[in-house]
């Protein structure tokens, strides 16, 4: 599949900010945030990868803005759909056939009648302008999560030091990391318009960035409570996650 310009700079943008959240977990190890220049760069790769997770999360809200305020629902169209060819009896003939004494039409005992019917598709209008909902809220979720990275890695610089702000940020946009997901899990198990190959890696992406923010939240509960090790153990099982996810968005 050919991505376009704009669907691989989204992906690398996710990627790029994995990476730095991978690196700046790797150095919250407590060996590395006894120096203070390593700190500090640990932090800035917080800051940095935050930025590139608010920037895919803030233009797929424009995107999906754009197209609600546009959005009709669309007309479905109907499909032609060839039924089982139609017998009629003697006692109903069809217009200009003669029926003989003995019951037969034409001299043949019955007669074959090609009839076609219109059906509607599957999926009823409102299904897209739903999605279209979802997917606003999705992406106002994301860019609000992103806001509440941004702040909570800006809390932990050293010229501020407010690490219990920090931590509940960081905890809360995890938190609600998860939520989005599992939201999105359950809605691919709704009848969908796109392919199962489709269908199957958009799953396999959200519960990856599911394990992620579960990597986070949980790391964030371990470092308020001094567990600094456990802490970013746990931060870079959640970055992993987010980078297998995030390369998985060049194969969608």
């Amino acid at each position: 599949m050919i991505k376009s310009w704009k669907s691989i700079l989204l992906a690398a943008s996710y990627i790029v900010g994995s990476v730095a959240f991978l690196v700046g977990s790797i150095l919250f190890f407590p060996r590395f945030t006894a120096d203070p220049v390593t700190y500090g760069f640990a932090i800035a790769l917080f800051i940095v990868g935050s930025f590139l997770f608010f920037l895919p999360a803030t233009y797929d809200w424009w995107t999906n803005y754009n197209l609600l305020k546009t959005f009709n629902l669309p007309v479905i169209p109907a499909v032609a759909t060839p039924v089982k060819p139609k017998v009629v009896s003697p006692a109903s003939p069809i217009a200009g056939a003669e029926v003989s004494t003995d019951g037969s039409c034409n001299g043949e005992l019955t007669y074959m009648e090609e009839e076609t019917r219109v059906v509607p598709l599957q999926l009823p209008a409102s299904y897209y302008l739903e999605n279209h909902a979802v997917s606003m809220t999705r992406s106002t979720i994301s860019v609000f999560n992103g806001i509440l990275f941004i702040v909570g890695s800006v809390a932990y610089w050293p010229t501020f030091n407010q690490l219990l702000l920090g931590n509940w940020t960081y905890r809360i946009a995890s938190t609600m990391t998860c939520l989005s997901n599992l939201w999105a899990i359950y809605r691919t198990f709704y009848p969908s318009h796109n392919p199962p190959r489709v269908i199957l890696l958009t799953r396999l992406f959200h519960i990856q960035f599911l394990i992620g923010g579960l990597g986070y939240f949980i790391g964030g509960f371990l470092f308020l409570f001094k567990y600094q090790i456990h802490g970013a153990i746990f931060w870079i099982i959640g970055s992993t996650f987010f980078i297998t996810g995030s390369l998985q968005l060049l194969i969608m």
